[in-house]
């Protein structure tokens, strides 16, 4: 997924070993998202070219508007989204956009950097330039694993499957309910939770609900009291206990229920 003419469909061509989509140098050429099944080492994987995303204002006919909202539901069935960026032209606002909705939609993600072969001759744009641009375009996401690539020759494309595995991996993993308690006790012990108006919050207890996303509940007595900066912090410290690479993380605060309490749509008798 990307902006118009980063090099999608070569980058495809590239790792299926073929030319089967065609590659021109003209925005638009790829109009629907297609599936290229590809098999290697033993794996099987399913490749979906998406057309150029381009800003709303930006798009010029119906048929445009129709490719880009397929290329958008097919982040719906993907398991792990390759973004390209144009590492010639530098990382935009539309860039960051298009992020932001594959986060949005709880994907794992690879950012790839194409034209690295443009770049890398280039002294006004290398690597550290680059990491800068990411750093302040995407803060978002300091967690995506970035490869630097050249579709047309070739470089660093040998490492983005096995990225995607590795990726996969942390997007399908799952944590036992005893190593979420485990981890909750000592990330409160290291930070405790701030208070909320002189009141204690207190985190009581926590469970992976779901996969693909990894995806938890934690139990406490002031959920509305667990602050943005606190939440950040429990999933820093998720990622630094469990790896949980390249894969967006949720986080639920649901509040503890007192005895004798109904569950929500109960009713005491």
């Amino acid at each position: 997924m990307g902006r118009p003419n980063v090099g999608k469909s070569t980058l495809v061509n590239r790792l299926i070993g073929e030319e089967r989509q065609v590659v021109s140098d003209k925005p638009g050429t790829t109009m629907d998202a297609i599936d290229l099944p590809l098999e290697t080492g033993g794996r099987k994987f399913v490749l979906v070219d998406t057309a150029g995303i381009r800003r709303k204002a930006r798009i010029e006919t119906d048929l445009e508007g129709f490719a880009i909202s397929r290329s958008l539901r097919a982040i719906e069935r993907c398991h792990v989204v390759l973004m390209v960026l144009d590492g010639d032209e530098g990382v935009s606002e539309q860039d960051a956009r298009l992020l932001q909705v594959v986060l949005h939609r709880g994907r794992a993600v690879i950012l790839l950097v194409n034209k690295w072969d443009l770049v890398r001759d280039d002294p006004e744009r290398d690597i550290t330039v680059l990491e800068k641009e990411l750093g302040h375009r995407m803060p978002h996401a300091p967690w995506a694993p970035v490869l630097y690539i050249s579709a047309k020759s070739g470089k660093g494309v040998s490492r983005i499957l096995p990225m995607v595995e590795e990726v996969f991996k942390a997007f399908n993993q799952r944590l036992t309910t005893a190593e979420c308690n485990r981890f909750l006790r000592a990330a409160v012990l290291a930070h405790s939770v701030p208070q909320r108006h002189h009141r204690p919050v207190r985190i009581n207890y926590m469970t992976q609900i779901r996969v693909r996303p990894p995806t938890f509940v934690l139990w406490c007595n002031v959920p509305e009291g667990v602050d943005e900066a606190y939440k950040r912090y429990l999933s820093n410290r998720l990622r630094e206990a469990y790896g949980f690479k390249g894969t967006s993380l949720r986080l639920f605060f649901r509040r503890k229920r007192r005895p004798g309490e109904p569950l929500p749509g109960e009713h005491m008798v």
